[in-house]
């Protein structure tokens, strides 16, 4: 969806709120596209209300979503991050126990890079709503942008702690614990999200590949020797993984260099 039809959705989510943003007029600026970018304004007239929790948090959400939009262009970006953060606070300000709101604050001080209020947002939130797998995820997520790993898997026990089969939780726990090191509780984790043992060992040894190209200094060749494992056994599982045949004969001497996939921090969908 377009930044002109999310205006025009918030334009109508806020004329149907039933006259809550005031009880004498409603006014809604929308700036064109290329001017700055919209913002809710409300009369200055007796009788003036704020505007609806719902409406604020549509308003926020949308500012979030196009600045994932813009990373090449940083200044926009940081302006409607901040504008969303400013939403997200406001909804706060009313209804401090909001969960989306709390979530969504959190994320956005995690994608400013501000790691410490993004704690305390987590750590307010967890506090009040321990049981809430999607907070634990989150901040998991934000240690592992931080790359401490401990502190990502521990976010992501605690949230299968309270659903021990979400399939999200398991697999970025998995691949934490591959970036950490701990190479078999990583093959089960995955084992278990996947439901193959082939595609586990697969994508760990695409994980070690991938470290191995993004961290020259490291102990390159032992890695590969590990991800030559790792595909060995996928193939003991499973003799017709493609992937697995692809990855190993790409690390025969003198093969051309391997296309080894997305195994990035946000765990963009595994190898199947």
């Amino acid at each position: 969806m377009d930044g002109r039809m999310s205006r025009l959705l918030l334009l109508g989510l806020l004329l149907t709120s039933g006259g809550c943003v005031t009880t004498q007029e409603k006014k809604v600026v929308i700036h064109r596209d290329d001017e700055s970018s919209p913002t809710l304004v409300a009369a200055e007239d007796e009788g003036t209300k704020p505007a609806p929790p719902r409406v604020l948090f549509a308003f926020a959400e949308m500012k979030e979503r196009d600045a994932e939009t813009l990373r090449d262009n940083p200044e926009a970006q940081a302006r409607l991050r901040d504008e969303a953060r400013r939403g997200y606070q406001e909804i706060l300000r009313t209804e401090p126990d909001q969960i989306e709101a709390c979530r969504g604050l959190a994320r956005i001080y995690a994608q400013m890079s501000d790691f410490e209020r993004a704690q305390e947002t987590y750590n307010r939130a967890l506090a009040k709503h321990p049981r809430d797998v999607t907070l634990w995820y989150e901040q998991g997520m934000m240690h592992n942008r931080q790359k401490d790993w401990a502190a990502g898997a521990q976010c992501f026990r605690k949230a299968l702690e309270v659903d021990p089969e979400n399939q999200r939780c398991l697999k970025a726990l998995g691949f934490t614990l591959a970036r950490a090191g701990q190479l078999s509780e990583s093959v089960s984790c995955l084992t278990r999200a996947m439901g193959s043992a082939a595609a586990a060992h697969c994508n760990v040894a695409q994980m070690l590949l991938h470290m191995s190209d993004m961290e020259p200094g490291q102990p390159h060749e032992s890695r590969e020797e590990l991800a030559r494992q790792h595909l060995r056994q996928a193939l003991q599982a499973d003799p017709n993984c493609e992937r697995a045949h692809e990855l190993l004969a790409s690390l025969e001497p003198h093969a051309a260099t391997p296309t080894r996939g997305s195994v990035e921090l946000q765990f963009a969908e595994p190898v199947k």
